[in-house]
C-alpha cells in the first residue's frame, strides 16, 4: 500500500486526469446553460444541429474563457 502512495506514475496520472475531468464537467455545464438560454424549441427545425449553433457555442466558450 505504501508503494501506491509514493508512486510517481499514479501522481502524474492524477495530475493529468483530474484537470481534464474538471474541464469536461465545466464544458458540460456551460453547454446545458447555453442550450437553456439559446435553444430554439418552438420551431420545427433543430437549432442544435445547425452551423450557426456551432459558431455561437464556440464564441460563447471563448468569451467565458477570456473572462477567467
Amino acid at each position: 500500500m505504501e508503494k501506491l502512495k509514493n508512486s510517481t506514475l499514479l501522481k502524474i496520472l492524477c495530475y493529468i486526469l483530474i484537470p481534464i475531468l474538471v474541464a469536461i464537467l465545466c464544458f458540460s455545464i456551460y453547454h446545458l446553460s447555453f442550450l437553456n438560454e439559446y435553444g430554439d424549441t418552438k420551431s420545427g427545425t433543430k437549432y442544435i444541429q445547425s452551423e450557426q449553433f456551432a459558431n455561437e457555442y464556440f464564441y460563447f466558450i471563448v468569451d467565458r474563457l477570456r473572462r477567467l
